[in-house]
C-alpha cells in the first residue's frame, strides 16, 4: 500500500483530524494540501472524481489498490499530504497521479485513510502489518463474463482459483463462485473484496454472499494469516484446428504432459493460437491445457470437439486451463 509511519520526538504539534473515507462520495469536493514542485504548503481544490480505482502501480502480490480519484491538482510533492473534505478531515494520502508529462493532468489518486488507518495501527501497536487472507484470485466480471455465467448485469466477482488449504477453500468456496457482497457489502471489483479483506485481521470472520450455478448462498470464512509475496498466486500431424476459435490442438498425450511438465494431467493441448482470435483476445497461450469447458471435463480431443460443437454462436464459454502449476478460468466468446 506504499504506507510508512514517521515517529516525530516534538511536543505541541496541531494534529489533522482523520475522517471517514468509506463515507466520501463522488461529486463531493475536496482540498489537497501539499509541497508540489517545491511550493510549500499548497493547497488546490478540486472533486471526487471516481472512488476504488485500481491503478496497477504496485507489483508486490498482495498489494491493495483502492484509491480515491480526485482532479485536484496534484503534482511532484504533494504525495504524502493530505486529501481533504470541507470539514477539514483528512479521507486521503496523495500518492500518485496519471499523466503523460509527469505533471498534473486532472488525475490524481490518494489512499483512502481508513486503510492507511489500520495500517498505522499494526505497525505501531504489532511492529508489521497484518492483513486478511482469503486465499482466491479473482476477475472483474464484464458484459461478456456476465453472459457465459447468466448473469442480467455485470456484477460480482469471479473467483477464478481456490488455493488448496487456504481460508476459502476450508469455508467451502469454489472456483467459478460470484461473490456479490463481502459482510453485506456489494462488489463488483476484485480490489474492492482486497481492500475490505485487507481491513481485517487475521482469525476474524467475514461473510460472503456468492452465486453459485444460480443459487445464493452465504459462507462464513474465518479469514488466515497474509503469506509472503514469494507464496502468492502468480499467474502436429494429428492436431485438429477450430476456425472460429483460432486454437489448434491436440490430445494431451503421457509423452506430451512428461515433455510439458503436465504429467497426471488430462485433456488437450494447445499447439497454436491464432493472433486477434477469440482464444488470443480471452489470454489462451500455446502450450495451455484445456480441462474443461463449463462444467464439462475435457480429457481428449472428441470430449473437446464435443464441447465445441454444442456452444452456439456468440456464446460466452469459461475454459479452465492449466499453465505451468497454476489452474485459472478464462472466458472465450465462440464465434461461429
Amino acid at each position: 500500500t506504499e504506507v510508512a509511519v514517521i515517529q516525530i520526538p516534538a511536543g505541541d504539534l496541531p494534529i489533522a483530524k482523520l475522517g471517514d473515507s468509506d463515507q466520501c462520495r463522488v461529486g463531493e469536493w475536496v482540498l489537497s494540501i501539499g509541497n508540489p514542485l517545491e511550493l510549500q504548503s499548497t493547497v488546490t481544490a478540486g472533486i471526487i472524481s471516481a472512488k476504488e480505482r485500481q491503478i496497477n502501480i504496485l507489483r508486490d502480490v498482495y498489494s491493495v489498490e483502492n484509491f480515491i480519484q480526485t482532479d485536484a491538482a496534484i503534482n511532484p510533492g504533494n504525495s504524502g499530504g493530505a486529501l481533504v473534505n470541507l470539514r477539514g478531515e483528512v479521507i486521503g494520502m496523495n500518492t500518485a497521479i496519471a499523466t503523460e508529462t509527469g505533471y498534473n493532468s486532472g488525475y490524481g489518486f490518494a489512499i483512502p485513510i481508513n486503510l492507511a488507518r489500520k495500517i498505522m495501527s499494526d505497525l505501531i501497536h504489532k511492529g508489521r502489518v497484518e492483513r486478511g487472507y482469503l486465499g482466491i484470485s479473482m476477475q472483474d466480471i464484464d458484459e461478456k463474463k456476465a453472459r457465459a455465467l447468466a448473469l442480467s448485469q455485470p456484477t460480482g466477482v469471479f473467483v477464478d482459483r481456490v488455493l488448496q488449504d487456504g481460508p476459502a477453500a476450508a469455508a467451502g468456496i469454489r472456483p467459478k463462485d460470484v461473490i456479490l457482497k463481502v459482510d453485506n457489502q456489494p462488489v463488483s471489483k476484485s480490489n474492492q473484496v482486497q481492500a475490505l479483506v485487507a481491513k481485517r485481521n487475521p482469525n476474524e470472520s467475514v461473510q460472503l454472499t456468492v452465486l453459485r450455478r444460480g443459487q445464493q448462498q452465504n459462507i462464513q470464512v474465518i479469514l488466515g494469516q497474509r503469506e509472503s509475496a514469494s507464496s502468492g498466486i502468480h499467474r502436429n500431424s494429428s492436431s485438429k484446428r477450430y476456425e472460429d476459435l483460432g486454437i489448434t490442438s491436440e490430445t494431451l498425450t503421457r509423452e506430451k504432459a512428461r515433455t510439458f511438465g503436465y504429467s497426471g494431467k488430462m485433456g488437450v493441448l494447445v499447439t497454436k493460437i491464432e493472433r486477434l482470435s477469440p482464444a488470443d483476445e480471452a489470454g489462451l497461450n500455446e502450450d495451455d491445457v484445456i480441462v474443461e469447458i463449463n462444467n464439462f471435463r475435457i480429457q481428449s480431443k472428441s470430449d473437446f470437439q464435443r464441447a465445441i460443437g454444442a456452444l452456439p454462436h456468440g456464446a460466452v464459454s469459461i475454459f479452465t486451463v492449466v499453465r505451468g502449476n497454476d489452474e485459472f478460468h478464462l472466458f472465450v466468446e465462440i464465434l461461429r
